[in-house]
């Protein structure tokens, strides 16, 4: 009987142990403006050069302190752009600015809705979960007459 309760105890000491170690794994998703105002378009601050440099900033940071981070990046103007896998094992920030950099020279709206529902499907269940947005604007897709519905979305 002895030995019937150990092993209990040792199988439920496992199994929290696994739990938690699962729980502890992170999922940083960064909801990202790339609309040109990021850039000082139409006398908005020029934040840009900054936004980029925390990102990078916040991707190393959480890298050298979970390796096994999971980092997507959802960046958005009028619509919401295909997301940036972040490879932990081989982060290249040349590829990833170059890209954003390309994104950021349209002149568009701010779909900040669409882009925050859009960064909650890459949600994982098993890990913690963190967002991060990113913006200047408030979302004004239909104008800001339509704020008040399109924030409903997000409720």
């Amino acid at each position: 009987m002895k030995r019937v309760v150990l092993l209990l105890v040792a199988l439920f000491t496992a199994i929290c142990v696994t739990i938690a170690q699962e729980s502890s794994e992170r999922n940083c998703i960064f909801v990202l403006d790339c609309t040109k105002s990021m850039m000082g378009y139409n006398n908005a601050p020029n934040i840009w050069e900054k936004t980029k440099l925390y990102l990078n900033d916040a991707i190393t940071k959480e890298l050298i302190a979970n390796p096994t981070s999971r980092i997507v990046i959802i960046p958005f103007q009028d619509k919401v752009l295909p997301p940036i896998f972040v490879d932990p094992n081989n982060v290249n920030w040349a590829s990833i600015e170059s890209e954003l950099d390309l994104h950021v020279n349209n002149v568009t709206a701010t779909n900040i809705c669409d882009a925050w529902l859009a960064a909650e499907s890459q949600i994982d269940k098993g890990r913690s979960n963190y967002f991060y947005l990113l913006t200047d604007g408030n979302d004004n897709i239909g104008g800001y007459k339509n704020a008040s519905a399109r924030i409903k979305l997000l409720a």
